[in-house]
């Protein structure tokens, strides 16, 4: 749909990513929490993008994301039908300042001076029509506020930031409120207070200015941020798809929120209370809560208050109440349901026991396709690998292992230094150490081969890439 007339296009800008602690196991490092089929088998990343779409005169999205999970995004917006979203690629995570400056760049880099929109890619946000009704509200104001969103709160909630309002809510007609300050996340007690006072309200996260004013704000309360992430835009990598930022210059941008880079210095800042059901679905106990039933693929005798999610395997519960129990094939976490939000502590701890289970799932989507590891220990590692038709892995060697690849089904071809080989099923190709290689789908049905390594290193960190079509280099 096209803007009305007289008025700035929206342009959404949705800030993706994660270190995929929050909801381990399920969430990794490489799969993180946007992507995980949580809502009726649905991602919060692609009803975000539902969501945007829906908004009248909104441009197609600008994704802010890092470069190992960049092909997540545009395999999501492919699943749906939508377009692919421009990528603005992050070598290293600087938290959203530098990373909305660079959308807003990106954004005016043709002149234009858009209305952004910028959102997180991980909440849960509903109905549609009020969100759209908030965004309208706060569009208006956006030509020269900086406007943020403050969900009406209802129950005194620790885990989240609130925005404090110079006077209690009045009516519901009031569109856009001025801002007093913004509050650090509460005791139980002043939470409490500011439930029963009417004047503050949840901090969403969710922001709506001109692009022009966000960057002279920017150069004006955080100069550093302004300049450096200048500098990484102008020696980006561009394409028609994808801006990919340097990692010298953009490691050098300060790690900081737009919050506090910006937000809380602004004399221009004002707020939309936001009348729609919103959560940032921040642990487990916040999933049981907008989900119906108590999981699946559970046997229940005598427990209450329980959620269960489980890969495949059948979870019995006996007797025992409030307990979220996620079961993956190489991880299981039972916590209390009222300590869900200690589960990136259990994280932390498997990353110094196993670090492996912090970044990887047992199958791991890869731009090309799928692996799924069948064993791994101290002197093999065995994986299933699944070749997209048309995808081919990277042209790459491994100075500490080899490969035997053995095939089951599809057709492509295999590189070995200056030879190429014809591959199909019963085929089996071995790769020295030291040996350039890679594999490509030449059929139209899926390449599935099993991947046998043996040596002292089973490390992505072993992986030397030499060609690359999708930027990995």
């Amino acid at each position: 749909m096209s803007p009305a007339s007289g008025t700035t296009p929206i342009q959404p800008v949705i800030l993706c990513g994660g270190s995929g602690t929050r909801l381990w196991p399920e969430s990794r490092e490489t799969y993180p929490k946007p992507f995980l089929p949580l809502i009726d088998g649905r991602s919060l990343y692609e009803l975000t993008l539902e969501r945007c779409a829906a908004l009248p005169g909104a441009l197609p999205p600008i994704v802010v994301i890092n470069a190992q999970q960049a092909h997540l995004a545009e395999q999501a917006a492919a699943a749906i039908g939508h377009r692919i979203p421009r990528l603005v690629i992050e070598p290293v995570g600087r938290n959203t300042a530098p990373a909305i400056a660079a959308a807003a760049l990106v954004a005016t880099a043709d002149g234009s001076d858009p209305t952004l929109l910028v959102l997180p890619a991980d909440h849960l946000i509903a109905p549609p029509d009020a969100f759209a009704t908030a965004v309208a509200q706060a569009a208006q104001a956006g030509g020269n506020r900086l406007v943020t969103f403050g969900v009406v709160p209802t129950y005194p909630e620790t885990g989240y930031g609130y925005i404090e309002a110079p006077t209690a809510e009045v009516s519901s007609a009031d569109a856009v409120r001025p801002v007093e300050r913004f509050v650090e996340k509460p005791d139980i007690e002043t939470a409490r207070g500011y439930l029963a006072g009417g004047r503050h309200f949840w901090n969403a996260g969710i922001f709506v200015f001109r692009a022009s004013l966000l960057l002279a704000e920017l150069r004006q309360h955080s100069p550093t941020v302004a300049t450096q992430v200048a500098r990484a835009v102008a020696q980006a990598r561009q394409s028609e798809a994808r801006t990919v930022l340097p990692a010298a210059e953009f490691g050098e941008c300060p790690n900081i929120s737009i919050d506090y880079a910006l937000f809380e210095k602004s004399r221009i800042v004002s707020m939309v209370p936001a009348r729609f059901e919103w959560s940032d679905i921040g642990s487990w106990k916040a999933v049981a809560d907008v989900s119906r039933g108590v999981g699946n693929a559970v046997v229940n005798v005598g427990s209450s208050d329980c959620f269960v999610r489980s890969d495949g395997r059948t979870v019995g519960l006996v007797g025992v109440a409030n307990l979220v129990v996620i079961d993956t094939e190489d991880a299981l976490l039972i916590a209390h349901r009222d300590h869900t939000q200690d589960v990136r502590q259990v994280v932390e701890r498997v990353r110094e026991i196993k670090p492996a289970l912090a970044v990887w799932r047992t199958t791991a989507v890869r731009p090309w396709g799928t692996f799924t590891v069948l064993s791994d220990l101290a002197d093999h590692k065995v994986k299933r690998i699944v070749v997209n038709p048309g995808a081919s892995i990277s042209l790459q060697l491994h100075h500490h292992r080899s490969e035997t690849w053995t095939f089951i089904s599809g057709h492509g071809e295999v590189t070995l230094d200056d030879r190429t080989i014809t591959v199909g099923p019963e085929v089996t190709v071995h790769i020295p150490v030291r040996t350039k290689h890679r594999v490509r789908n030449t059929g139209g049905d899926p390449l599935v081969f099993i991947e046998t390594q043996t040596g002292t290193s089973f490390e992505e960190s072993d992986i030397v890439r030499f060609e690359d079509q999708y930027g990995r280099i």
